[in-house]
């Protein structure tokens, strides 16, 4: 009876001695728990400040870049609710027929504020045709598309009349890209009223 109670006591002490070690461990468990859960908080905010520091230098020195609606600036089609503009010509007599002579120009907006580029209208290689000529500004591009590039032209004053690009018909494409001057240029009859549409990649400062 006697042995029976000795090796029950050494083997409760056992038990408890084993339970004070996880306890006293357990706090060392948990603080270091604490600090590797800390040390990688701290990583990973000093992460999103060097991501937040680079995306702020790119911004200063590229400029964000965002897809934007340009038109060639002129009077609106509507009064509200759209900005869209269209661009009266001169008399088909009056157009130049290339950069030495003074040619009618535009400025190329990009949502409705922000200059983008340059419009300017020649006549054409053949009599009747008008060359648009699109100078974009270094910062600017046309979007990725198969039509970046849309255009309308009106026999009469198209105000009132809403616009809607994908339906222009006058020419719909990309242009033709002179490597040399670095402009795009588009021959399409003359009108003397043009909506001119460009699907743009703006990123001036």
């Amino acid at each position: 009876m006697i042995i029976f109670n000795l090796k029950s006591f050494k083997k409760s002490s056992n038990y408890v001695t084993l339970i004070i070690f996880i306890m006293k461990n357990l706090s060392q468990i948990f603080i270091s728990a604490i600090f590797l859960f800390m040390a990688a908080s701290c990583e990973k905010d000093i992460q999103k400040e060097d991501d937040e520091r680079n995306l702020q230098i790119k911004s200063t020195l590229t400029g964000l870049c965002s897809d934007e609606t340009g038109w060639a600036d002129g009077a609106p089609y509507l009064k509200k609710g759209n900005w869209a503009t269209f661009v009266q010509t001169p008399p088909y007599d009056l157009l130049g027929v290339n950069d030495v002579q003074l040619a009618p120009t535009v400025a190329l907006l990009a949502g409705q504020y922000m200059e983008a580029g340059t419009v300017y209208f020649y006549k054409g290689p053949v009599t009747g045709t008008v060359r648009i000529k699109i100078r974009l500004f270094a910062c600017a591009s046309l979007q990725v598309l198969n039509e970046a590039i849309k255009i309308q032209g009106y026999n009469e004053n198209p105000t009132g009349i809403k616009p809607v690009p994908g339906q222009f018909i006058t020419y719909k494409g990309n242009g033709t890209f002179n490597t040399v001057d670095g402009y795009y240029y588009v021959d399409v009859p003359y009108f003397p009223y043009y909506g001119i549409h460009i699907d743009l990649r703006y990123c001036c400062n």
